[in-house]
């Protein structure tokens, strides 16, 4: 059970204050889809704009409305998700930056602004800020209006106080980007190294002779998912772990999410695991054995390296997904899958030292994004300590 953030005494200097006496919260434009324009016009940010607490520009709506001056996004401005069809969204927060100034937000997103706004950025990412979004959210409630922004509590630190913690916990967003950024150069050098060594294109010392092209059928066993009944699902860990698709696969591993009790078909451990429904090609290790459903099917390398195969079938995952976009295609057979062309070395020691490259490649990420997670973890138990005074920052600290 996790410990509840709760705010007992108010430490000494600190003031109990709502949110509307000390900013203002403003709602966003509204637009029809008549203002939507493919190109020009104003970028309007909405909840799918907000990641890890910055804007995110991947997602782009522009609007040819003409925007009030009091909707234009400034520097320092709280962007907070409003309203949501998932509950988890609301109170999602971005901080305004210099380079995002100038543009709009929808009408399901609030813009909070305050004197001091990093501090209160970092508050808004604190257990105490969640506790109060679900405190007006119930089944039937799906946002949270300015009025329920104003009326939020928190205790408020002196100005002074309030720099020195932000100071602190800017240290760990710093240390925490740069390791990020690391770890995204790190996957992208991954990435080259796949399609040179994977396609031929590069050889490693040692190695010669042609590459051969054969069908996925031809060097695996594949093993097409069929679903139980749902009479038979169960969180109580009776029978086998099922896995449906891409929600049962998390970092290239199978997760217990759902067990069934009768069992139709199964994957056992080390079995490479792919969706065969959208999203097509998602790649994945059963972690243990497994029950599979139709989403998915189990790949058995037999006269190939299994190590190699999974890789070409990682590096194969873009391919599946181009072929969705702008198409009908949901799904993949077995006489696709078995059909699929994949150039490999004759030789299973060049193959098995490709995939050793490679593997290395994934354990350095995988060690660097555990790294990643535990500061984080540190930095939101600081942060929560912070923001309720259980923690003090010392003058000159």
């Amino acid at each position: 059970m996790k410990a509840k953030i709760v705010q007992k005494n108010i430490p000494e200097g600190w003031i109990k204050l709502r949110l509307g006496d000390i900013g203002k919260a403003i709602i966003g434009l509204t637009y029809s889809p008549e203002d939507v324009l493919e190109l020009g016009g104003v970028l309007v940010f909405r909840s799918s704009n907000i990641k890890n607490g910055r804007i995110n520009y991947a997602d782009q709506v522009r609007v040819s409305s003409k925007i009030p001056e009091s909707l234009k996004i400034k520097e320092g401005d709280i962007l907070i998700c409003a309203r949501n069809g998932s509950q988890n969204l609301i109170g999602k927060n971005a901080y305004i930056a210099k380079q995002d100034e100038g543009h709009t937000f929808g009408a399901f997103m609030t813009v909070f602004r305050t004197k001091n706004p990093k501090y209160f950025y970092q508050l808004f990412q604190s257990q105490l800020f969640k506790k109060e979004v679900k405190k007006d959210l119930g089944p039937t409630i799906n946002q949270v209006t300015t009025g329920n922004l104003h009326s939020f509590k928190f205790k408020i630190p002196p100005s002074g106080e309030q720099n020195r913690i932000v100071n602190v916990l800017e240290a760990w967003d710093m240390a925490i980007e740069k390791l990020g950024e690391k770890i995204e150069i790190k996957k992208r050098v991954k990435k080259g190294l796949m399609r040179e060594l994977l396609t031929g294109k590069t050889r490693l010392p040692g190695f010669s002779g042609e590459w051969k092209a054969v069908k996925l059928g031809d060097v695996c066993k594949i093993n097409m998912g069929q679903s139980p009944p749902s009479t038979a699902y169960n969180e109580n860990m009776d029978g086998l772990p099922l896995i449906q698709g891409n929600n049962d696969i998390k970092f290239r591993k199978t997760t217990r999410r759902v067990w069934t009790t009768e069992i139709t078909k199964t994957a056992d451990a080390g079995d490479i695991i792919m969706t065969v429904r959208a999203p097509v090609g998602c790649i994945g290790i059963a972690d243990e054995k497994v029950c599979i459903g139709r989403g998915v099917c189990a790949i058995k390398p037999q006269v190939i390296d299994h190590d190699f195969i999974l890789k070409i079938l990682e590096l194969r995952e873009s391919n599946w997904k181009s072929l969705e976009q702008g198409s009908t295609f949901t799904a993949v057979n077995s006489l696709d899958i078995k059909k699929l062309l994949i150039k490999a070395p004759a030789s299973i020691k060049e193959q098995n030292a490709i995939a050793d490259i490679l593997t290395a490649a994934d354990e350095e990420i995988e060690g660097l994004e555990r790294k990643l997670g535990i500061l984080k973890e540190q930095k939101r138990f600081l942060l929560n300590k912070l923001v309720t005074g259980e923690i003090r920052v010392p003058e000159g600290g």
